[in-house]
């Protein structure tokens, strides 16, 4: 993020060290929403000209402080023009933006070996039990998916859940939906 980012509300993690009383800042992180993501980028997603891209149908934004590491075997160094169609990304980010202008801006992006399983964490946009929506991403849950660790029935989960509380959700996906595995409703 960058100073105009700044707002009230606004969750920030700040390292330093004190000097009379007042917090000297070394190093300042966006804790946003916390906003996690790790699938593939979408095909023809990529635009260098904003340096944003899709996963999910997520828009992501990459920045100066966007910390950019490559776990694959493609490259040792990396950065966003190192970015092609259908990479497997983990994303971790924070959410800017309203409606149809909302952007995940990445804290750090890493390219990893393709998986089959996809991660969002996200706020709930909306809920009907058995399914969610998360940035606009359908989840549909079925009586195989563990809510909690496995800790509580589907009823119990969806019965605790509002718009606006942090999800993290691990499953596959099936064209633009994500069919889940694990639901779990992060702190």
């Amino acid at each position: 993020g960058s100073l105009f980012d700044l707002a009230l509300n606004v969750r920030l993690e700040v390292e330093g060290r004190m000097v009379g009383g007042i917090l000297v800042a070394e190093k300042i992180q966006f804790r946003g929403d916390r906003i996690k993501i790790k699938a593939a980028v979408n095909s023809g997603s990529i635009d260098p000209g904003t340096q944003t891209f899709t996963v999910l149908g997520i828009p992501v934004r990459i920045n100066g402080a966007t910390e950019m590491k490559d776990d694959s075997d493609e490259e040792d160094s990396f950065g966003f023009s190192d970015i092609a169609d259908n990479d497997y990304l983990e994303i971790k980010g924070y959410l800017t933006g309203s409606g149809a202008n909302r952007v995940v801006i990445a804290t750090e992006v890493e390219r990893e070996e393709a998986e089959t399983e996809v991660l969002l964490q996200a706020p709930v946009d909306s809920l009907a039990n058995p399914d969610l929506t998360l940035l606009g991403v359908m989840v549909r849950t079925t009586e195989n998916a563990l809510f909690n660790d496995g800790q509580i029935s589907s009823a119990a989960f969806f019965s605790q859940l509002k718009v606006g509380d942090l999800v993290k959700v691990t499953g596959v996906l099936s064209g633009t939906e994500i069919l889940a595995e694990e639901v779990e409703l992060e702190e």
